[in-house]
């Protein structure tokens, strides 16, 4: 619901407790604050469909357009947020392994090192190729170390391990390459505003002599603070043994 042409995110820097002198001043913590202004860009999906066309297929066209149209939309949001979290400099590996156990705990703990809050809120994208490495771990994957309740979120293609909601994103950069990126991020680090949802409009186009069916959108992203992402380099073309 964001009016206008751009919006603003607070960054809070870390507050540290302090001490005081009996009857002496409490000293402050002095917290960083600033902001990041977050721009929205207008994008589209149309096509035309060609009444004759209609005539000689046996399944709703239009519809086929309209869900192809926000499933194009679904991808440039994807998009925008994952160019914002290639922007930090927080790296873990230097591509010369798959998304290995020991890889995945470095990051972790370089989050945790830089104080960043382990409270659920914490995701991770990985390319399918660091997925199937993620899902086949046995500290994933076997109750033994799992516990008895698998870790899947129950009605999605996530894992929540580890206080992190895990998942496979496509389009991520250097996918399926020896330079693969994947991410794991607090949800307070990066920022997607939204002034209009996916919406659909269509209409008769004479002149064309077909249905003319749009899908628009309008968004932005923005990296809010780079120490809350980590990302991991990692060689994308390993399969699993």
């Amino acid at each position: 619901n964001v009016v206008g042409k751009s919006t603003t995110f607070q960054k809070v820097g870390t507050g540290q407790a302090v001490q005081k002198t009996r009857k002496g001043k409490l000293p402050l913590m002095n917290i960083d604050h600033g902001n990041v202004e977050v721009f929205l860009e207008d994008w589209h999906a149309p096509d035309f469909i060609d009444k004759f066309d209609e005539l000689k297929i046996e399944h709703d066209e239009r519809k086929v357009v309209v869900d192809a149209g926000a499933w194009a939309l679904g991808r440039k949001t994807d998009e925008m947020i994952i160019n914002n979290l290639n922007e930090t400099t927080m790296i873990t590996g230097d591509y010369s392994t798959a998304f290995t156990l020991p890889l995945i705990s470095k990051g972790l703990k370089r989050l945790n090192t830089r104080k960043v809050p382990d409270d659920g809120k914490r995701f991770a994208a990985l390319t399918p190729g660091a997925w199937e490495h993620f899902i086949n771990l046995k500290q994933v994957s076997n109750a033994k170390y799992a516990g008895d309740l698998f870790p899947w979120l129950k009605g999605t293609d996530a894992i929540y391990w580890r206080k992190t909601t895990w998942q496979m994103i496509t389009g991520l950069p250097g996918e399926g390459t020896s330079q693969a990126k994947c991410f794991i991020y607090h949800q307070s680090a990066a920022a997607c505003a939204t002034a209009s949802e996916i919406s659909t409009d269509a209409g008769w186009e004479r002149t064309y002599h077909s249905f003319f069916v749009n899908n628009s959108l309008s968004q932005g992203a923005a990296l809010i603070d780079e120490n809350g992402v980590e990302a991991y380099h990692i060689d994308d073309t390993v399969d699993i043994t």
